[in-house]
């Protein structure tokens, strides 16, 4: 069975590829390459893999330079958090002001579909009902749970 599997004999040409080359490129050019391609490796440049050599990665080992990168971090994600509260004071502020104009009577009555000035929505009543709002929002907020 080892037979079967067996590749035929074949003679290997063992003239030096050398030769050939010499004739295409120039020598000074082709000396250099194969003197640098063929030359024993240096420990450092060794095919095993824990002797490869990573480039250095920058590490902060400063008290100083940790808590003003963790400043930072926190700053950034803070003003972030920050941001994404503004659309929803907006919104919050908007179905407040609309629910106020429209339980009015009279002339003052807005109704639901119709468009309030953004300037109507900055008196004292709306701003009262929002404040009660966002503190009960943020007492919830409090409570461990889903």
């Amino acid at each position: 069975m080892a037979s079967l599997f067996r590749r035929p004999r074949t003679t290997i040409d063992t003239t030096p590829l050398t030769s050939s080359l010499e004739d295409t490129f120039p020598s000074s050019d082709f000396e250099s390459d194969s003197a640098r391609l063929l030359s024993p490796l240096s420990p450092s440049e060794s095919a095993t893999p824990w002797a490869f050599s990573y480039p250095r990665v920058w590490q902060a080992r400063s008290p100083r330079i940790i808590i003003t990168i963790l400043f930072a971090i926190g700053s950034i994600l803070t003003f972030g958090g920050g941001l994404i509260t503004v659309p929803s004071l907006r919104i919050f502020e908007q179905i407040l002001c609309h629910y106020h104009y429209n339980d009015l009577n009279g002339d003052e009555h807005i109704g639901f579909d119709e468009r309030i000035d953004e300037g109507m929505c900055k008196g004292t009543e709306v701003q009262e009902r929002l404040n009660v709002l966002l503190a009960a929002y943020a007492f919830l907020g409090t409570i461990p749970g889903r």
